[in-house]
Order: C-alpha cells, then sequence, then structure tokens
C-alpha cells in the first residue's frame, strides 16, 4: 500500500508527530476524513463517537493534546461533554467541531465557554490544519 500523500500549506509539510487528537464525531464519513488526514500529518488519533465515549476515554487515563469535539452527538451533546472534561482535564484543549455557523461573535461565545476556538462543518483542509496547529501552540 502507498504512503499517504502529506497535505501541504503555503509551502510546509504538516506534521503533527507526537501529538494525540481525538476526534469526537457521530457521522462516519466526517469522523474518517479527519481520521486520514490528521493520519496522514502523523498525528496519533483516538475516536469517539459520543460523549460518553469521550468521558469513558479520559477516565481510562488518556490525555490527549486536543480534542476537537462535535456539538450536535446523541446521548450527550458536546456542550455538556465540555463541562465533563474540563472537571477531568481543565487544560485541556478542545476545539468545537460543528456545522453551525460560526462568526467571530458565536467563537468568541464558544471560548467563553470553555472551548479553544471552532472549525466549521464543512471545512477547507488549510483551514482545519490552521486551526489545530494554531491551538496547539506549534510554530508557523
Amino acid at each position: 500500500m502507498p504512503e499517504p500523500i502529506p497535505f501541504v500549506s503555503n509551502d510546509k509539510k504538516i506534521n503533527f508527530n507526537g501529538k494525540h487528537i481525538l476526534i469526537a464525531e457521530d457521522e462516519p464519513i466526517n469522523m474518517l476524513v479527519c481520521f486520514k488526514m490528521l493520519q496522514a500529518c502523523n498525528a496519533t488519533v483516538s475516536k469517539a463517537a459520543t460523549g460518553n465515549e469521550v468521558i469513558h476515554i479520559l477516565k481510562e487515563g488518556v490525555k490527549p493534546d486536543l480534542i476537537l469535539l462535535d456539538i450536535k452527538m446523541p446521548e450527550m451533546d458536546g456542550y455538556i461533554t465540555l463541562e465533563k472534561i474540563k472537571e477531568i482535564h481543565p487544560d485541556i484543549i478542545v476545539l468545537a467541531f460543528t456545522a453551525s455557523l460560526i462568526d467571530a461573535e458565536t467563537e468568541k461565545l464558544l471560548v467563553n465557554m470553555g472551548f479553544s476556538g471552532a472549525i466549521p462543518k464543512p471545512f477547507k483542509p488549510e483551514f482545519f490544519f490552521e486551526k489545530i496547529s494554531n491551538a496547539l501552540g506549534m510554530p508557523k
């Protein structure tokens, strides 16, 4: 099987080597796309389809560098999941991943709730990687 082609932005290969990202997403196609994109950039990727799965993973002792958290999920929405995440790991980086319209004001509200930012769906790969890189404090 051929090696995955790395994503390139501004003539730089994006490399999340050494970074662990947890994707919390209930839509299989969105999960697959995010998983493949992050994996192609050398990230360690974990998956959860519900908020309960996210909390279970964290309580098992896993502490990812970043959580990409869908807002509308079954069982427990992203807002309640965020509250529970912050009870376990108050300092963890969580990006809202949502199909809702995200303008500057909405993103500000999400940040005030405890998110580190937001990525709207659908997204452009460059924007997706830029938001994750910035949230992780990676050099440009």
